[in-house]
């Protein structure tokens, strides 16, 4: 029994809970750009060209700084390590969910609800903070998706597996 509760917590937040051809295009890049993120340096470059291409330089730096702070608030305040998907799966996981669902309420002005929908991955006391940051980066993604059109998600193959 021990091994089963071991095994499910390594995959928490992991589950797929949709597909990013479902979402938004400024959603999409925020999940991909959280997916580079976490994955190595040279996936970071393409959240680099996202933002230099929305704006002059010295403006894209500061947000891209912004994002970054965002997610490495989120990372230092949260209650276990995010899971994410592979950069190329069409599949979006319960805390990409989360996090695309909290910066869409908090730039939409539902503060107290994306609060909530902050705690859920984050310290409590943490909350605020990091959905007025969201705030900035529901901004900075519909900007970037407004001038961006690389990323193109396609629905999965029938033979394609959901994890």
């Amino acid at each position: 029994m021990s091994d089963t509760i071991g095994a499910q917590q390594l995959t928490r937040g992991g589950e797929t809970v949709g597909l990013l051809s479902n979402l938004s295009k400024w959603e999409v890049e925020l999940v991909l750009n959280f997916r580079y993120w976490v994955d190595d340096d040279l996936r970071r470059n393409n959240i680099h060209c996202s933002f230099s291409k929305t704006s002059p330089s010295d403006q894209a730096k500061e947000e891209l700084l912004a994002f970054e702070r965002f997610l490495e608030t989120i990372a230092e305040n949260s209650y276990y390590p995010l899971a994410h998907h592979d950069p190329e799966c069409p599949c979006l996981g319960a805390h990409e969910a989360v996090l695309t669902h909290m910066v869409r309420l908090a730039y939409s002005g539902f503060l107290l609800e994306a609060s909530q929908m902050a705690s859920l991955i984050a310290l409590p006391s943490r909350a605020e903070l990091i959905s007025l940051m969201a705030i900035r980066i529901g901004h900075a993604m519909r900007q970037i998706a407004l001038t961006n059109s690389t990323y193109e998600v396609s629905p999965p193959s029938e033979s394609h597996r959901l994890h």
